[in-house]
C-alpha cells in the first residue's frame, strides 16, 4: 500500500476529464485508477531504495513526494500518449509538452531517489539507462 495518497496526485492537477478515453467519463473510475498507479510503484521503489528505508519514519516524506511524482509521470505518460495518438499538429505540441513535464517529474525522482540513498538507505539493484526521446531539440 503507497504512503501518498490519491488527494496527493490529483493535487498536482489531475482530473478524470484528461483520461476519460481510458476510464469513461465518470469522476468515479478516477480514484481507483490513481490508486492503482500508486500501488503498482510500491514495489519498484521498495526495489531501488529497499524496505527498510521505505517503511522507515525517516523517509516518509521522501517517499510520499517519490510515489507521487511516480504516479504524476506515468499519467503524464498515459495523458501524452492519448493525445499523440488524436493528434492534430496543434495537439501534437500539447502531447510533447505532456511527455516532456513527465521527463521533468522523472528528474525530481530521480533527485529524491540519490538522496535517500546517500542518507543510507540500500538499493538491491543497478541500474543504467540510455533515454532517446524524438521530442529532444
Amino acid at each position: 500500500m503507497s504512503k501518498a495518497s490519491v488527494q496527493d496526485v490529483i493535487s498536482l492537477g489531475f482530473n478524470h476529464v484528461s483520461f476519460s478515453l481510458l476510464i469513461g467519463d465518470n469522476e468515479i473510475n478516477f480514484e481507483p485508477f490513481v490508486k492503482a498507479i500508486l500501488d503498482e510503484n510500491v514495489s519498484t521503489i521498495k526495489d531501488i531504495i529497499g524496505d527498510t528505508a521505505y517503511e522507515s519514519a525517516s523517509y516518509l516524506d521522501d517517499v510520499k513526494i517519490i510515489e507521487k511524482y511516480m504516479a504524476a509521470k506515468e499519467l503524464l505518460m498515459r495523458r501524452g500518449n492519448i493525445v499523440l495518438g488524436n493528434a492534430s499538429n496543434k495537439e501534437s505540441r500539447r502531447g510533447e509538452a505532456e511527455v516532456k513535464r513527465a521527463d521533468r517529474y522523472d528528474k525530481l525522482i530521480k533527485e529524491k531517489i540519490s538522496s535517500i540513498l546517500e542518507k543510507g538507505g540500500t538499493s538491491s539493484v543497478a541500474t543504467a539507462a540510455i533515454i532517446s526521446s524524438h521530442f529532444d531539440t
